[in-house]
């Protein structure tokens, strides 16, 4: 990976680069979350389906007092689906299932269900996969608002599994906080 900027300056009545410069080559981040041997293209579905699924979800979370994990992002972006398979993954997959039912909302080039993303304080600006926890009634018990998750190479396991164990519902009070 290499790093570049240019400095522009008006002179003479024309834009021009007056400075540049570069990184030394380095390598790409270690990515320490298992990775898709091949990429789902469906793992978001179409934009215009997201509100049904959301009631469809919030249905199911207030029947088996589970939580709704909502992950905003799009099949284009790489590390949505690096999040996708480590919540697949066999380490991560029980705690998913025991706690959560998970939407996928397409947010197209960032420009689709931002109203969703706004209304569940996930800042689609920060970066996707954006994510929240609802609870049954679809109120907002968590989201992230500074794109924690939006690269797969600066997270671990321990940063998806501590926060999946977080805001997972109290096994003794149904839809609360533990």
């Amino acid at each position: 990976m290499v790093g570049a900027r240019q400095v522009w300056a008006l002179r003479d009545g024309a834009w021009r680069v007056i400075v540049t410069g570069r990184t030394e080559l380095r390598p790409l981040p270690t990515i320490r979350l298992p990775q898709p041997s091949k990429p789902n293209t469906r793992i978001y579905p179409d934009p215009a389906e997201a509100p049904v699924e959301l009631k469809a979800a919030l249905a199911a979370a207030k029947a088996d007092h589970k939580r709704v994990l909502v992950i905003f992002g799009a099949n284009w972006c790489y590390d949505c689906h690096v999040l996708d398979t480590t919540l697949r993954s066999p380490e991560v997959a029980p705690l998913v299932a025991a706690s959560y039912h998970v939407l996928h909302i397409n947010v197209g080039d960032e420009d689709k269900n931002t109203d969703l993303a706004e209304r569940f304080q996930v800042p689609l600006k920060k970066g996707i996969p954006g994510l929240a926890v609802l609870d049954g009634d679809g109120r907002v018990v968590t989201s992230l608002k500074n794109g924690e998750f939006e690269s797969a190479a600066k997270i671990g396991m321990s940063d998806v599994t501590g926060f999946l164990e977080r805001w997972k519902p109290d096994s003794h009070r149904p839809g609360t906080a533990n």
